[in-house]
């Protein structure tokens, strides 16, 4: 993944990351995510996060969309 850290600015990022040891958030945080989330947690902070990552692509297709006409 590190050798792919270039393109993944152009891409949302989202990580479930198996514990919050000082290590494996440094590690995620080099993957650069939108949003960072441990597998122990209930879930709802990143169904929210997500939602909004939808919403917010649908708005931005239809600008791009609106653009092209």
């Amino acid at each position: 993944m590190q050798l792919l850290r270039g393109l993944l600015t152009e891409i949302y990022v989202v990580l479930v990351i198996p514990d919050r040891g000082k290590s494996t958030i440094e590690l995620a945080h080099h993957l650069l995510p939108r949003f960072l989330s441990q597998k122990d947690s209930d879930f709802a902070d990143l169904e929210k996060v997500l939602t909004r990552m939808y919403i917010n692509s649908q708005k931005s297709d239809d600008w791009k969309l609106s653009k092209e006409l």
